[in-house]
């Protein structure tokens, strides 16, 4: 027998790691599950600001008709005091 050789023993069946798949199946999950967050956290956020516009909006119109009712009353004392003063001339 040569010793310089290396000897193969072949009777013993040929395996396949699947540790290399499990780990490339999991790091897959894992590169989707989080792409799927991210997406979500997206969409939540153009619904928030979309509210949030809504919100301001209708802030907005309040208080320019709260505005107006103001001035309303105000120019209906001015216009009584006018008349007050005309009468009394």
């Amino acid at each position: 027998m040569d010793y310089n050789t290396p000897q193969f023993d072949s009777s013993e069946p040929k395996t396949k790691s699947i540790g290399a798949l499990i780990g490339i199946f999991v790091v897959l999950i894992l590169i989707i599950v989080g792409g799927l967050y991210f997406w979500g956290k997206k969409a939540n956020t153009k619904e928030t600001a979309s509210v949030k516009i809504e919100e301001t909006v209708k802030e907005d119109l309040s208080s320019i008709e709260a505005d107006l009712q103001l001035i309303d009353e105000d120019t209906s004392v001015t216009d009584t005091m006018t008349e007050i003063n005309t009468d009394l001339k």
